[in-house]
């Protein structure tokens, strides 16, 4: 299927952009970041669809994706299709009315080439890492004529690789006559255990000689072990000694401490708050004890009343279950019983009958006994497909013949001379070649008249995205705002709003906190107002301004002043009494208190900071409004702003566009009007009713004339080609159809003969069609008695198996109404006798159940009580000792008695973790430890002065005696299983599992060994055979293509060498020079080399009906500016040869025109992006 338009209709980054391609080579040129990517995926896309997650909608969003294209199906009528992202289908053809309908199954086919996506990239697609990466695999198969041919056909890499890979898991499980294999590996075992089987007999002289070696080897293994244990103490006791000497001396240091501190009294810093503590406390375990003396009598009560248990049910209750869930497919398996049976009964009279119509007076029984072997029903079956085919293959030869034409080409054309029509298309062709370029400018002003109504409708759209035309002019002169302003502007209103958000945030926060705090209040003062050290605070205040003003007035204060004052001073007193009554709850009101001021004072401060920022907010605003009308913008926010600048942006983009599309027309015109004037003073008189002005009328005329005479050369060559083809092929027909009536009466015989060796008497008819029925029917009788005889021995398996359940239930039954002392049931009285032992099994669990939660939750209660009755004893004996622990002559002394009760935990602090560490790092107690340290030293004189180098030392020796201990626990183990293994019978047990383990390597091995076998060989094979179909087709025309491409060489050659067997490999050979190899190529040239052959590929697969355009990006990036002249020349021819369509994707704008000359436009359709 050839493109002829695409339609970026929504996709990347375009938007309704068409492009055009022409019908051979296409060449598509852009700058980096123009969209060719976007492009090569739309390609993709529109064949495949546009898939789920495409990353194309930087622009436009998933659901608006769309493509279009106009292609020439096989039939070359012209189709618009439309592609859309979405579910299934996706594709769908346009009317010229506008409508649309799904595409046809047969349309997407043509579309796709029957190929997946994948394949479609792999056989239709090539760009530069896969250019290069062929020309390295090339390299690397140093030419392999087979490899190349193969990896350029298929689209795929590194076949060698997969050769050798192939033969790499191979040998890697068995290597013939080798002994690293796996399954090499596996018999050599093999081999070694049925020797070991055989020699497996008790010596009692080589018992003893292993016994006395395991004496020796256990003697070996304690001395070492004595050894090491000596090593690792000496290490362990000089490591304690380094560590214990610093933790001494602090432990003398803090005792000398906590001696100068002993005189003084116990430390109690809060004595009113224990008091409080306490009595709570005491309050709170006399509650509790009677709540849990209640709990205890109620649970007495409870188990008193339960009734007594069933032990010898629970003992069974397992086995109740199983008979219970085995019970459930008890009427399932009757059921299923009763059907088997109906079902045999039937399959038995089906079977008879099936007897009857094979041999009528034949029993079933004796028709199966006496039924042909399977070798004899393979020869009948081959036998008869033999003759079905036969017999197929003459009737279709007879209906090919029947077909055949039978009239013949007039003598009068024939004799037609060819070189005189040669002659007159050769003229006529020049002549057509001066008039094309000045008809050439006429299109090229279509097309630049299609160009301006689609830049005067891209510029229209953009208007209305502007808003209007109104606005629309006004963009044309107004002065854009800068990115960085925009997001500067975007960055403090984001600011802000952050701002504002944390602000409104912070005040529900604040709300939210203030609501519980009130409320918490609320239920604080639920159980009577409580004064606050605020309250107390605020009373004496008052309470001190009368006393100084009264000490301040007269000597004798009134009346009315004693009174206040009094009651000022008791109203104080009561405060403070109140307070000091429900402490607790005063100090949790003062703070709620508090906490609510603190709250309401934050919520000021962050209410005055919103409104500020609000108010900052409006003048930013204010502010940039006015900039933008100094600017002539409209007025929007900063987003919306940078939108409307992006479509004034393409807005002036679009009037640039229209405005040189004007001008290009402008100087067309004259060119135009100019190639008339020349047209018409070359032609000189017109012919009657062409104007004399009108190069193109004349040019259609005479391009017709052209036409029609290749068209009656083109007839004339076919006509006799078709003569004498005829002729030959009714001499083919004949001889072909007596060789198949031949063949015919042969498998009729081989059939007949097969019959004979049955005895049954069967004649076939001569005739070929109806023998084959009666063939057909004997075979299918058999086949059918042999089915339903298959069928009826299945139905008695199963029928056995459904009678075991009801049969083992019973057994089941009988043994556990033994073990409970009931009668065992019997018939149909089973399912009712196991539903009722299931109630009751479950009545004796819910009662076991209900008396172990009762006495865990007494023996709970009496665990609590215990533990409250002890706790309340200890509260009790802490509130008789409160006052005996008080030290101080008075209040001013405490800071500097809590200083110094501070020091002294401490200090005792540090003498507990003193010690713990000393524990920590040694297991004598401290006496001992003060006496190793004043007694002996090592032996050593050396490690003694230096305890770092006897560390060392001593470490030395234990990693000595470690290596000693591990080789004689491991000569010990050897010497230990050699005594074990010697037993004659445990030795031939080991050695026959060895055996099987050997044989069952063997058996796994061998499967995957064969299959990479089979894949290397079919691989290799299949490579040779496309090297010897297609070499010489394929190497032909890759020949041709690289000498156009490289200019330098004159075609490609095999060589396989002098030596037999050697692998044939490709040779270039230069102009007038000599051959040489792909190693001694340029890497450019190896990419071209392997362009070439990939083109060649592609001529095959278009030979084969597979029409899809090639497309090719950055193919020439290793080529220089005339060698890439050279490639899309050969990549021209080959479109002109084969018929073919190939798109080339470059990011080279300077090769544009150099193409367009070189090539021509009837060559060449070239796009600039």
């Amino acid at each position: 299927m050839r493109l002829r338009r695409l339609h970026l209709q929504a996709f990347g980054p375009f938007t309704d952009r068409w492009i055009d391609f022409g019908p051979g080579l296409t060449l598509l040129a852009g700058p980096n970041e123009a969209g060719k990517s976007s492009m090569l995926r739309a390609l993709t896309a529109l064949r495949f669809g546009i898939e789920h997650r495409s990353t194309d909608n930087f622009v436009h969003e998933h659901a608006r994706m769309a493509l279009g294209a106009v292609v020439l199906d096989r039939e070359g009528r012209e189709l618009q299709l439309l592609r859309r992202k979405g579910r299934e289908p996706t594709l769908s053809v346009l009317a010229s009315d506008g409508s649309s309908l799904p595409a046809a199954a047969d349309l997407e086919l043509q579309l796709t080439g029957g190929l997946k996506r994948a394949d479609h990239d792999l056989m239709f697609a090539l760009d530069h890492p896969r250019l290069r990466a062929g020309g390295e695999q090339l390299l690397a198969g140093q030419g392999e004529i087979g490899a190349a041919l193969f990896e350029a056909s298929a689209g795929v890499h590194s076949l060698r690789t997969v050769l050798e890979r192939l033969d790499q898991q191979a040998r890697a499980r068995l290597v013939p006559r080798g002994s690293t294999g796996s399954v090499n590996i596996a018999l050599r075992r093999h081999r070694e255990q049925h020797e070991a089987l055989r020699d497996a007999q008790l010596r009692p002289a080589e018992w003893a000689a292993l016994r006395q070696r395991a004496d020796e080897t256990q003697a070996a293994l304690e001395r070492a072990r004595e050894n090491r244990a000596a090593a690792d103490l000496a290490l362990r006791d000089l490591r304690e000694r380094i560590a214990v000497a610093p933790l001494l001396r602090t432990l003398d240091d803090t005792r000398a401490e906590l001696a100068a501190l002993s005189l003084l009294p116990p430390s109690d810093e809060d004595l009113p708050r224990q008091r409080i503590a306490l009595q709570t406390r005491e309050h709170e375990l006399q509650t509790a004890r009677a709540a849990q003396q209640a709990l205890r009598a109620r649970l007495d009560e409870q188990l008193q009343t339960l009734p007594p248990g069933t032990p010898r049910w629970l003992e069974q209750a397992a086995g109740i279950d199983r008979l219970v869930a085995a019970a459930d497919g008890l009427e399932a398996a009757r059921l299923q019983c009763r059907e088997l049976e109906q079902h045999g009964q039937a399959l038995d009279r089906q079977l008879e009958a099936a007897a009857q119509a094979l041999e009528p007076g034949a029993h079933a029984q004796a028709l199966l006994a006496r039924r042909p072997d399977a070798a004899w029903q393979a020869r009948l079956d081959a036998a008869t497909a033999q003759l079905q085919e036969q017999a197929r293959a003459l009737a279709q030869h007879l209906d090919d013949l029947a077909a055949e034409p039978a009239a013949e080409v007039p003598p009068a054309e024939l004799s037609v001379s060819p070189q005189a029509l040669a002659v007159q298309v050769q003229a006529l062709q020049q002549r057509c070649d001066r008039l094309a370029p000045e008809v050439a400018l006429q299109a090229g002003r279509e097309a630049l008249q299609r160009q301006r109504a689609e830049r005067h409708e891209t510029l229209q759209r953009t208007a209305l995205q502007l808003g209007g035309e109104t606005i629309a002019r006004r963009a044309l002169t107004a002065c854009p705002r800068l990115e960085a302003d925009i997001d500067q502007a975007l960055r403090e209103r984001e600011s802000a709003a952050t701002r504002l958000a944390a602000l409104a945030q912070r005040i529900d926060q604040i709300d939210e906190a203030r609501r519980g705090r009130t409320a918490e209040r609320a239920q604080l003062l639920a159980a009577g107002a409580v004064p606050t050290d605020d309250d107390i605070a605020e009373a004496r205040r008052v309470r001190d301004a009368l006393w100084q003003r009264l000490a301040a007035g007269p000597a004798a204060p009134s009346a009315e002043d004693r009174a206040l004052f009094a009651q000022l001073l008791d109203h104080a007193d009561r405060l403070a009494d109140g307070r000091s009554r429900d402490g607790e709850r005063a100090a949790r009101l003062q703070a709620l208190q508090r906490a609510l001021a603190e709250l309401d004072q934050d919520r000021a401060v962050l209410d005055a900071q919103r409104q500020a920022l609000q108010r900052d907010l409006e003048r930013q605003g204010r502010i940039w409004d006015e900039a933008l009308a100094a600017a002539g913008l409209p007025s929007l926010g900063p987003q919306a702003l940078r939108e409307w600048q992006q479509h004034q942006a393409r807005h002036l983009e679009a009037a640039q566009a229209l405005q040189s599309v004007d001008e290009a027309l402008q100087v067309l015109d004259h060119r135009v009007e100019a190639a008339a004037a020349e047209l018409r003073e070359a032609l000189g008189p017109m012919p009657a009713g062409v104007a004399p002005d009108d190069a193109a009328a004349l040019l259609g005329q005479a391009r017709a004339r052209l036409q029609a005479l290749r068209e009656r050369q083109t007839a004339l060559e076919a006509q006799r080609s078709a003569h004498q083809a005829a002729q030959q092929r009714l001499e083919r027909l004949a001889r072909q159809t007596a060789l198949r009536r031949a063949a015919e009466r042969q498998a009729h015989a081989a059939l007949q003969a097969l019959l004979d060796e049955d005895g049954r008497g069967i004649v076939l008819p001569e005739d070929a069609l109806q023998a084959l029925a009666l063939a057909n029917a004997r075979r299918q009788a058999g086949e059918r008695l042999r089915t339903l005889a298959e069928q009826r021995e299945l139905q008695r398996q199963r029928l056995a198996q459904a009678r075991l359940v009801e049969t083992d239930l019973q057994e089941r039954a009988a043994v556990l109404a033994a073990a409970l002392g009931e009668p065992a049931p019997a018939g149909e009285a089973l399912r009712g006798w196991i539903d009722r032992l299931a109630a009751r099994l479950g009545e004796a669990r819910a009662i076991e159940g209900e008396r172990a939660r009762l006495q865990q939750q007494r023996q709970q209660a009496d665990e609590r009580l215990a533990a409250d009755h002890a706790a309340l004893a200890e509260v009790q004996a802490q509130l008789r000792r409160l006052c005996e622990r008080a030290g101080v002559a008075s209040p001013e002394l405490l800071p500097q008695r809590e200083a110094q009760w501070q020091q002294q935990r401490e200090a005792a602090l540090r003498l507990a973790r003193t010690g713990a560490m000393l524990a920590e790092v040694s297991r004598d107690d401290e006496a001992g430890l003060r006496a190793r340290l004043a007694g002996t030293r090592p032996a050593d004189a050396t490690a003694a002065d230096d305890p770092a180098q006897a560390q060392v030392r001593l470490e030395q020796r234990l990693a000595e005696a470690d290596e000693v201990l591990e080789q004689a626990r491991a000569a010990d183990e050897l010497a230990r299983r050699a005594l074990d293994a010697i037993d004659g019978d445990d030795r031939a047990v080991l050695a026959r599992e060895g055996l099987e383990q050997a044989a069952a390597t063997v058996r796994a091995e061998l499967p995957h060994w064969m299959r990479a076998r089979l894949a290397h060989a079919l691989l290799a094979q299949s490579m040779q055979r496309f090297r010897e179909r297609s070499q010489g087709p394929m190497l032909d025309a890759a020949s041709t293509l690289f000498a156009a491409m490289t200019g330098e060489f004159e075609r490609l050659e095999a060589d396989a060498g002098d030596d037999v067997g050697a692998r044939a490999v490709l040779l270039a050979r230069r102009r007038g020079g000599r051959a040489i190899g792909v190693e001694a190529m340029s890497e450019g040239t190896r990419d071209q080399l392997h362009l070439a052959l990939r083109l060649a590929a592609l001529a095959q697969q278009r030979a084969r009906g597979l029409m899809l355009p090639m497309v090719l990006d950055d193919v020439l990036m290793t080529s220089d500016d005339g060698r890439a002249l050279r490639v899309l020349q050969a990549l021209a021819e080959a479109c002109e040869r084969d018929g073919g369509q190939i798109i080339v994707f470059t990011h080279h704008l300077h090769l544009l025109e150099p193409a367009r000359q070189t090539l021509g436009a009837t060559r060449l359709h070239a796009v600039a992006l």
